[in-house]
This record gives C-alpha cells, structure tokens and sequence, in this order.
C-alpha cells in the first residue's frame, strides 16, 4: 500500500479512489466515508482501500469501525507501517493500550524513524504504567524531532504523573515556546508551578499566556489559584469570576469561589453554592472537601461525614486527593468528638502523603546558617541603611498561633495584615545569581554587600507599602521565616520580630492533623515532626542570642490566659497605641487564607490547650523524638 495523495495521478489510484482522497482531505469527511464504503463493498479484497476507510473513521472518532477496517487491511499487508499505527491509534482511544503496543513496535520495526509511532508507543506505556519504557520512548521521539510541541506536552504529562514537577515544567516550557498558543501545556505547566509552590511563577506565565489566549478560561482559573496561595484572595476571587463569565459550568472556578466566601465569613452564602455543588456533582473530591470545611459552620457534619464516606469508597482519584478526603473526615469525627476515627483518618492521610524528610540535610542547613550567622559574623556582615519600621515579622513553628497575633494586630487601624508573603524566602533562593555567584546561600553572603541589601529592602518595602496602601506597620506572617531572621536582620535594622510558641506537643500534634499544601516534609511522620521541632528551637535560641533586632515573644498558653495583658505587651513592643479593637479581634472583617481563618472568628477558647492528652496513646514517637533535644 501507499501513502494517499490526491493531487497525483500517476500514483495508481483508481480516479474514484483519488475522489475519496480528495473529499477527505477537504473535510468532507461523511461523504468520504459514504463512497469508500460503497467501494470496499465492491471490491472488498482491496486492502488499500479498507487502510483509506479506516483512516476516515478514525478522523470522524468512530475507532470502533476504524478498527474493523484496519484489521481487514491487516492479513495483506502486516509490516505497513501507517496500517499498523492507525489500528493502534484506534486501539489507544478505546481503551487497549495492551494490543496497541504490538502494533506500534511493527510501524517502528518497518520504519525505524517514525516519530510519530514513538510518541504513540510512549502514550500506550503510559496508560499500561510502564513509566520507564514511556520516558524512553518520548525521548526517542524528541530525538527524532526535538521541535514537537506536542510531543514536549505528553512527556512532561508522564513526568507529571510521577511527581516529577520540575522536570514535566522543563518541557512544558519547551512546548510553549515551540507553540505560543498551546493553552493545554500553559495550564499544565501552571499545574505542576503551582504543585511545586512557584506562584510568582505561575502569575508571570499565565499573565503573558492570557495576552495570547484571552478566552482560555482555565489560564484564568490557574491564575485564581496562585495568587489565592499567596494569599491574595480578593484576586483570586476576581479571577475566579473571569473563569465563570467564560464558563459558568466551571466546577472547579465555583468551588473554590464559595471556599473564598467561607473564609471571609460569609458562611450564608458559601453554605447555599456548596449545597448545590455536592448535589450536582457527587464524584468531585473537591466540592467534598470544601462542603467539609465548612459544614460546621451550617449545621451539616453528618452529612459532610456521609459525603466523604461516600466519595472515598469512589475509584480513581489519586493518592493527594484521597490524602486530602481523610484528613477532611478526620477533622469532621473531632468535631463530633470521636478522636479515635479521626486519628486513624489522620494517620491514613498522612501516609498517603508519601513525604520524605531528610534530618540530616536540615541539620546542616541550621548548622550552616549558625556559622554564617555566629556572634563575630554578624559584626562583620553589612546592613541595609533602610530604617523603615513598618516591616513586622511573625514567625514560628506552623501552627503556633501566628494567625491569631496577625488577627490581633492588623485590628488596630495602623496596622496591615499582609498573610503569609513567600517574599523573603524568594529573595534568598535567587540571591545567588544577585550576586553573580554560584555559591549557595548562606555561603554567599561573603560577596554581599550594602547595596545590595539596599535594593532588595527597598523592593520589599515597596511591595508592601502598594498591597497595603501605606499602612505605618504592615505584617508578614509566614512562619518559616524563623530560618531567615539572620538575613532579615541585615535587610531591616529597624523592622521587630514577633516569636509566637506554643506547647511542643499540641504544635506537633497540630502540624500532624493539617494538610499542608506547601512543602512541609517532615509534618507527617510524628518522630520527624519531634525531631524538627527539636532543630527549630535550636535554631531560635541562637537567633535571640546573636540578633540585634528586638525579638518579642508571645506564648498561645499565656494569651488565651491572659488576653488583654498580652495584648497590651504586644502593642507597646510594636510601638502602638492602646486600641480595644485588638481584644475584638474575631470582629475584624478581612479574608483570613490559612488554616487558621475558623479559629480567628471566635473570641480566644481553651480547647486547643493540652489537645495532645486526648491521644497521648497514640504520640510515644513523638515525645521520645521531643526528649532528644
């Protein structure tokens, strides 16, 4: 057989053959198949002309009858290469991944250079599994057309697919430069950025995307979710709404809208969208898990416990979602005060994660900082000459109550509560290519010097003085900055330091029963999460020691105690007057995005206090990790 081309005749087509060809190839496609049919009917030992029909069946996506055809070519000519891959394309979209491989191998062994057929191969591995013999093969075809933006796209999918994310982001990149217009591998590449925590990143490339794509709702929707990571809801929601004008069936886009409106207290109206969504789409995990969240709040947890039942006993999803389901139904049976199930769910979830934390790698992280940043280093290093006082830095470990000094501070009138901003730790990761050095941080700091510290202050503060309107004291309130308040303090001599603690067993008990969407690899496993704590309070007591910038420290125990005497301590030490907003704190109306937006909704409660005795049976690794220190 021979490859079909319309416009030769000297190719040995019949002139009705040429006809079917023609009709084909200018998209009369029904007629096509209407007049091939009727051939092969008239001479149906003509395998040329079964190949023909197939290959019009399969641009219609009939494969069924495209397989037909092609297996009735197949006995006359078994080594074609085309034939053999058309029936395995046929295959592949019905769901036979198995017999397509067979198929491919002969289009390759006929035509060792059929790119195509590799890509094909690649794809059929990857629905067997075969992960290994996939990548091979992908990577086959790139050498045999490294310029496939397609190509590209399906192998950072099968990269994805392993958690692979900043190799799968490399070709995604690839395919969007070969391709501007590719929105499938602009969202995916969105996809695994936003899974690998670079939300800059995202906001960067789907920003220049939409100018090329402005009515590809899902860049929209990506969007939404990077700049609602960072915190920024009130964006997120904007683009939210943008998805929805494109789609008003996004079920996702809808979701997360009404999750937004329960994290600013509008549980009305949350309530009422997330009620229809569950009801709508019963096999959406996520609809699930955002009714969960917020079921207690409109009088619907069994219910909540019967949907993730429900959803659980489902196929299909994969381990972080299912991750996801159990730590849903795990706070849900610690709100009906049922801590033995909601253990076993945490415990699920948490092996699910399938994290692993280096110790040893942390440990000479912290050592490194130490030496970097020893009593006799910190006299030598430069500072930045910015004497702005309107930066103030809450830190801790993740759930010790920085959230709640937040909600307290940013009542008052001069103060912003900015959330958790990655700004910081940004700096630090590109810091080395500021400098033009290939030495890691915190080894670079030897080639820093003051101006650059004073750029990089300036950038800070002018960041936060445009997304807090110029307010005199503006807060960053993520946690990990702890690991950073060396570099802080050469950036910002005039900036205070807000250290909020908390018994060690309830932080550890608290990290353990939340779903950290960032990177916390040592949150789920109770003996690493001992050992960490252990690391970071080292960590601490070396920084209050050398530091000259003011640290002042707040424990959750003697807040909740003594309210309004720890509050008043907290505004002197950021110079602030007296305001008794800040006892009010819960009636503060601002959109609160950590895990922490129930909690700072009510006045202060006890029952987080001594949490951990309710499962001491189950926390012997984690207090033998704890007595190490």
């Amino acid at each position: 057989m021979t490859a079909i081309d319309p416009d030769n005749p000297d190719d040995g087509l019949s002139a009705q053959k040429r006809m079917v060809s023609r009709l084909a190839h200018g998209d009369r496609l029904e007629e096509a198949r209407d007049l091939c049919t009727e051939m092969c009917r008239n001479a149906p030992d003509d395998p040329e002309l079964w190949f023909l029909l197939g290959t019009i069946h399969g641009q219609l996506s009939d494969y069924k009858e495209a397989e037909k055809c092609c297996r009735r070519a197949l006995p006359q000519a078994p080594h074609h290469p085309f034939l053999n891959f058309n029936l395995a394309v046929a295959l592949i979209r019905q769901g036979n991944p198995a017999d397509a491989i067979a198929c491919l191998e002969n289009a390759i062994r006929a035509q060792p250079a059929y790119m195509e057929a590799y890509r094909e191969l690649a794809n059929a591995r990857l629905m067997t599994r075969d992960y290994t013999a996939a990548l091979q093969n992908y990577h086959k075809a790139l050498e045999l057309n490294p310029d496939s933006a397609i190509t590209h796209y399906n192998l950072g999918n099968a990269l994805r697919n392993l958690d692979r994310f900043s190799e799968a982001a490399v070709h995604y990149e690839t395919a969007v430069l070969l391709q501007t217009d590719f929105h499938e591998a602009y969202s995916a590449l969105a996809t695994v950025l936003l899974n690998s925590f670079k939300y800059a990143r995202v906001i960067e490339v789907l920003t220049a995307a939409i100018r090329q794509l402005p009515e590809a709702e899902e860049l929209y929707f990506k969007l939404g979710c990077a700049h609602q990571e960072q915190g920024d809801t009130d964006t997120a929601l904007e683009y939210y709404r943008k998805t929805l004008e494109l789609h008003p069936e996004h079920v996702d886009a809808r979701i997360c809208a009404a999750g937004i409106l329960g994290m600013q207290g509008n549980y009305e109206a949350a309530g009422e969208r997330l009620d229809c969504l569950v009801k709508a789409h019963p096999e959406n995990a996520a609809a699930a898990i955002t009714f969960a969240q917020f079921a207690h709040r409109f009088g619907k947890i069994d219910t909540a416990v019967t949907l993730i039942k429900d959803t659980l006993g489902k196929c299909g999803y994969s381990d972080r979602t299912r991750a996801k389901l159990h730590f849903s139904i795990a706070r849900l049976y610690e709100r009906l005060n049922d801590p033995k199930r909601a253990f076993s769910h945490y415990t699920t979830g948490n092996r699910l994660r399938n994290a692993r934390f280096d110790l040893a790698l942390y440990k000479r992280m912290y050592q490194a900082l130490e030496q970097a940043y020893s009593a006799a280093a910190i006299e030598r290093l430069p500072r930045s000459d910015n004497e702005s006082a309107t930066p103030v830095f809450i830190v801790g470990m993740p759930r010790s109550g920085t959230s709640l000094v937040e909600q307290i501070l940013s009542s008052h009138p001069e103060v912003f509560g900015a959330g958790e901003l990655p700004i910081i730790s940004g700096f630090i990761d590109k810091l080395p290519d500021r400098l033009g050095v290939k030495i890691p941080y915190p080894s670079c700091l030897a080639h820093i010097n003051k101006s650059h510290l004073n750029t990089l202050a300036e950038e800070y503060i002018d960041f936060i003085a445009r997304k807090s309107g110029g307010a005199r004291f503006v807060t960053d309130k993520l946690p990990s900055n702890y690991i950073h308040l060396g570099f802080i303090d050469q950036l910002f001599p005039g900036a205070k330091i807000i250290h909020c603690t908390r018994s060690p067993l309830d932080t550890c008990l608290s990290c353990y029963f939340k779903y950290f969407s960032g990177e916390h690899p040592y949150a789920y496993n109770l003996a690493d999460l001992g050992h960490y704590y252990n690391l970071y309070q080292g960590l601490m007591e070396h920084w209050i020691k050398v530091l000259r910038i003011p640290i002042h420290e707040v424990r959750y125990e003697s807040l909740v105690g003594n309210q309004e005497d720890e509050t008043r301590r907290l505004l002197e030490f950021c110079n602030l007057d007296w305001n008794e907003a800040c006892l009010d704190f819960h009636k503060t109306e601002r959109t609160v995005s950590t895990a922490s937006h129930d909690q700072v909704r009510r006045p202060l409660y006890t029952e987080s206090i001594g949490r951990w005795k309710l499962y001491r049976s189950h926390l012997e690794p984690l207090i033998a990790a704890l007595q190490e220190a």
